[in-house]
């Protein structure tokens, strides 16, 4: 029971110290259009548009994932005799996810950064260290989300 009592702490004490993070964040560091910081041409901006837009998708598949096994974890957590092991299961899944959303992430920051040309690439660089660095593109906004689409 101790072990139970320990996991459920854990899990409330990471998402409170998540949620408090991402609010910090945001507070601190509004996210800097990429159009603007990066001067891109109309084909970059509409390659980097269908990249977001696929990223944006899988970001949200992923979430979607992850609260349904948090949610998953909480029933868990109730009753006369939690399932450990169940709990554990849970646990190692909810892991998963999160390691997927992360590597979905870098596989999308390569991707727009495989659009740039050499000379916008430092100063995107620049950009991806400051937003990884303060979590923000794992955690809440995509890096283009300033990137808005042009009406046709």
């Amino acid at each position: 029971m101790k072990r139970l009592a320990f996991w459920a702490v854990l899990v409330l004490s990471l998402a409170v110290n998540a949620t408090v993070a991402v609010q910090v964040v945001r507070a601190r560091a509004p996210a800097m259009p990429l159009i603007q910081a990066l001067t891109l041409g109309s084909e970059q901006r509409s390659r980097i548009m269908e990249l977001r837009r696929s990223f944006l998708a899988d970001r949200e598949l992923l979430r979607g994932r992850t609260s349904a096994l948090r949610a998953e974890l909480a029933t868990l957590l109730t009753g006369d005799h939690p399932d450990e092991a169940a709990i554990d299961a849970v646990i190692g899944r909810i892991s998963a996810s999160q390691i997927a959303l992360q590597h979905r992430v870098v596989d999308h920051v390569l991707a727009v950064r495989g659009v740039l040309t050499p000379e916008q690439r430092p100063r995107f660089e620049e950009l991806m260290r400051k937003q990884l660095v303060a979590g923000v593109p794992t955690q809440e906004e995509c890096p283009m989300s300033t990137l808005q689409e042009t009406p046709r």
